[in-house]
């Protein structure tokens, strides 16, 4: 039982997630792999994940290694993630979904 309800709010997730971010964005791309090196809840609710700068959007869902979801202060230095950033047409990038990774992942070699 359990189970199919882990598979339903997969499903739910899934089709919520694909449908809703193109009707606001220009530009959606995931992006692997990354690591943290700020987060600012502050001011600038922002990222800088591998020297880039980006907006945190404010219903940004975020999931922890086992796939929960976690609030955004879950999200520290250091940490490796792989996450989804939307583009919009004034060039303001934000990640809407990131996914806090094992930190025995590594980053993926680049061809």
């Amino acid at each position: 039982m359990v189970a199919k309800l882990r598979e339903f709010a997969v499903l739910v997730f899934i089709l919520a997630t694909a449908v809703i971010p193109f009707a606001r964005a220009d530009e959606v791309a995931m992006v692997p792999f990354g690591i943290v090196d700020r987060v600012d809840y502050d001011k600038e609710n922002a990222l800088v994940i591998d020297d880039r700068y980006y907006r945190m959007a404010l219903n940004m869902v975020v999931k922890d290694r086992r796939g929960a979801t976690v609030t955004r202060f879950a999200l520290k230095q250091g940490q490796k993630v792989r996450f989804r950033v939307m583009t919009n047409a004034g060039g303001t990038r934000q990640v809407d979904q990131i996914w806090i990774l094992p930190d025995r992942t590594e980053r993926p070699e680049e061809d």
